[in-house]
């Protein structure tokens, strides 16, 4: 069955629809800065940053919806084409959304970057970040799905430009999309409204118990560094709630390589290889983890093989996941 686009207007904004048929598999919506009040959280995180536009060419995409079931890679595309041609219409430059911490990196993926702070919602924690229309280089470096819609539209150059000497440490994407747009732009879809700790739910509740047993559980203020490049230490961390950010220090600044939410893991290569660790990682928010030690996980291995077993194959898994997305860390 045909997939149709819609787009409508209303005096609180515009929304796009994507239907198969007569079901709704697909919709979001879109406001402009300038209509939103001053006390918007929105307004928190773009003011400080000084961005060379007025608000009216600012917009924030909110309520992003997927029916998980029915929802297509070909009917997210559709949805995301429309809205690149909808807002490019009506004069917006920069695009605004809340991303769940999980998915920062697909986010990436797509062209959006961190502007570096938080938007807690009634959805809980949720990272803002930008993308800016007309910035076709790094869109053709992310091998951004909305690339082509964006290229119909004129290039924009003084806004990368500004992008990468106010947020310098945003500057580098995650990865790059390693998937056919359609494979990636599904597992986004599918993915959006899922609980973010996946690893946990693999587990179950019953072998997520043993683990804690075995683990030690660790809180995070925001700035409190985890992990620092060059150390020997080799334990392995889990996301609980929060999120932290992997990064490097270069000759440009400090480079965030990627953002990791709850249900994510760090310090993966210490853990299974014993290499010293590659990376800084920072709490960017209260954050809570589980620290595995190797010792720790021998003995879980040892007293309970069929958890340890269990708790490896999720560990696979999400690597896996990580890999598939083409995301670096």
């Amino acid at each position: 069955m045909a997939l149709i686009a819609r787009r409508t207007s209303s005096a609180a904004g515009k929304a796009i629809a994507v239907h198969e048929g007569t079901r709704t598999i697909a919709s979001l919506d879109w406001v402009s800065l300038a209509s939103l009040p001053d006390v918007s959280p929105w307004r928190t995180c773009i003011d400080p940053l000084e961005v060379p536009l007025p608000l009216e060419k600012l917009a924030v995409i909110d309520s992003p919806w997927f029916d998980p079931v029915a929802c297509s890679g070909a009917a997210a595309q559709l949805l995301f084409d429309n809205l690149v041609d909808d807002m490019r219409s009506a004069g917006i430059e920069i695009a605004l959304l809340a991303t769940p911490a999980h998915l920062v990196s697909h986010a990436e993926i797509l062209g959006f970057r961190r502007l570096g702070a938080a938007v807690d919602d009634s959805d809980g924690l949720r990272l803002a970040m930008a993308l800016v229309l007309g910035d076709w280089a790094h869109l053709t470096r992310v091998r951004s799905p909305l690339l082509l819609a964006v290229q119909k539209h004129a290039p924009n150059f003084e806004l990368p430009d500004w992008f990468d000497h106010h947020l310098r440490e945003y500057h580098r994407p995650a990865g790059t999309r390693a998937q056919r747009a359609e494979v990636f732009l599904h597992g986004l879809a599918t993915s959006w409204h899922l609980p973010a700790a996946r690893l946990l739910d693999d587990l179950g509740s019953d072998n997520l118990e043993f683990l804690r047993s075995f683990a030690q559980a660790i809180s995070a203020a925001p700035g409190q560094v985890l992990l620092r490049k060059g150390e020997a230490e080799n334990d392995l961390y889990l996301v609980l709630e929060g999120a932290v950010e992997v990064s490097e220090n270069a000759r440009r600044g400090r480079e965030v390589l990627v953002t990791l939410g709850a249900g994510q893991i760090f310090g993966e290569g210490g853990f299974f290889a014993r290499t010293p660790r590659s990376a800084d990682v920072t709490a960017i928010v209260p954050t809570q983890l589980l620290m595995l030690a190797p010792a720790a996980f021998d003995s879980l291995s040892r007293d309970h093989p069929a958890v340890a077993i269990q708790v490896l194959q999720a560990l696979g898994r999400t690597l896996c996941l990580r890999v598939y997305a083409g995301i670096a860390d």
